[in-house]
């Protein structure tokens, strides 16, 4: 992974925070403070909600505790970290937004997808959902960021075959065509690390086979899954949305996501 771009002499350099309750809203604080005494704020949603923050200098922490009055899960639970922004690091009039999720831990019902809601520019949808931030749980649920010259996470282009996938056949295996953006090679994905819904492991017995499966000169990286495993995480009914992740050889991560349509006998697939 490369280094941090953060130089050493932090003096001058402050954090933006983008948060995400009744509406975006923005909390500042010094990067030296972030590394002393570290900061915190309360967001103004229905439940208490409370964010702490620290930074070892690279990278930033965020903490959030959000107690709900019964137990919630998904898009309904806390910790919407919407993205962060560094202020007059020298080479970046703009800002540096934060562009990788170094760790993070869910909270209860949290999203796990989510969590790349946080990079780029804070008016960035996705990529999980049409949404700018992240569902990380409530209680208790952490993210750390780092901040890279270019974006350590990537969305990818996915294509699942079948589009209808029948629970009723004898199908064995689902198909995924991933394709990178431009400036990124499909051979530099590890196979090793692909997953299908964050649970199915690429089967590896299978050969990965680079082609363009939807014929846009692009060049994209074809691998097989098992059906059984992946029916395991479906349910019928249509627009259901499938997830491949993976990590490129360099460190980088990627997301892809496509819809299908799930039935149960009747409809071929």
């Amino acid at each position: 992974m490369p280094e941090s771009v953060v130089p050493a002499e932090v003096a001058g350099i402050t954090v933006t925070i983008f948060e995400l309750s009744e509406e975006v809203s923005q909390y500042n604080f010094t990067l030296a403070q972030l590394m002393t005494t570290g900061g915190s704020f309360r967001t103004p949603a229905l439940y208490n909600e409370t964010y702490t923050l620290s930074s070892d200098g690279a990278n930033i922490t965020i903490d959030c505790y959000h107690l709900p009055p019964f137990n919630r899960t998904g898009v309904y639970t806390g910790d919407n970290i919407v993205a962060v922004r560094l202020n007059g690091v020298p080479g970046y009039p703009s800002g540096l937004w934060a562009s990788g999720v170094v760790s993070y831990a869910l909270g209860y019902g949290g999203i796990e997808d989510s969590r790349f809601n946080a990079l780029g520019p804070a008016d960035q949808v996705g990529p999980f959902g049409d949404s700018l931030c992240t569902f990380l749980g409530d209680y208790s649920s952490e993210i750390v960021l780092g901040f890279t010259e270019g974006p350590r996470s990537l969305v990818a282009s996915l294509q699942i075959d079948p589009q209808v996938v029948n629970l009723a056949s004898n199908g064995k295996w689902v198909s995924a065509h991933i394709e990178l953006p431009e400036g990124h090679d499909v051979a530099d994905i590890v196979l090793s690390t692909l997953l299908l819904n964050g649970a199915v492991p690429a089967d590896l017995s299978h050969k990965a086979v680079v082609g363009d499966a939807d014929n846009d000169g692009l060049p994209d990286l074809m691998v097989k899954f098992s059906r059984d495993a992946l029916q395991q995480y479906l349910v019928v009914g249509p627009d259901q949305r499938v997830v491949v992740s993976g990590t490129l050889s360099d460190g980088a991560v990627f997301v892809g996501y496509d819809v299908i349509k799930v039935v149960d006998g009747g409809a071929k697939g």
